[in-house]
């Protein structure tokens, strides 16, 4: 960050820009950053409450979740739809994270898979020639 700030500028300044950066309003509504945050913090309110107390049952459910919280806060806003195991989909769809409501993504997991497939069979209904016939050129084994 500091590259693009200027030479002369002396490093207390330089490291007080990056920290009120990292405060901005600017940085606090990247899609990411608001996401992955509400998706923490409603994680610590669910174990606060009594969730996940098993611990052998925690680290099952909850194997990757970092991987997949990085996935969803990166992808998710910028996607139709995204698919993600059912644990996941009820966590990003409490009142807290909304991502539905706030992206406008569609959330799928086992929980909804028929409301998935109805989902891919309406697209692939409303299709047009056009791109049917690139996807017949790009992927020919389709055809």
């Amino acid at each position: 960050m500091r590259d693009y700030l200027p030479k002369d500028m002396p490093e207390s300044e330089q490291l007080q820009r990056c920290v009120e950066f990292f405060g901005s309003e600017h940085f606090i509504e990247v899609p990411h950053q608001w996401i992955s945050a509400r998706i923490f913090a409603t994680l610590k309110g669910m174990v606060k409450r009594g969730a996940y107390g098993n611990r052998t049952e925690a680290r099952k459910r909850l194997s990757g979740i970092f991987e997949d919280i990085a996935h969803i806060s990166l992808y998710g806003p910028y996607c139709d739809a995204i698919v993600m195991d059912t644990p996941m989909a009820e966590l990003v769809r409490q009142p807290t994270v909304g991502l539905e409501s706030r992206y406008g993504v569609k959330v799928f997991s086992l929980s909804n898979w028929e409301e998935f497939l109805a989902w891919l069979d309406q697209l692939e209904a409303g299709m047009s020639a056009e791109h049917r016939i690139g996807i017949e050129t790009a992927y020919p084994s389709t055809a």
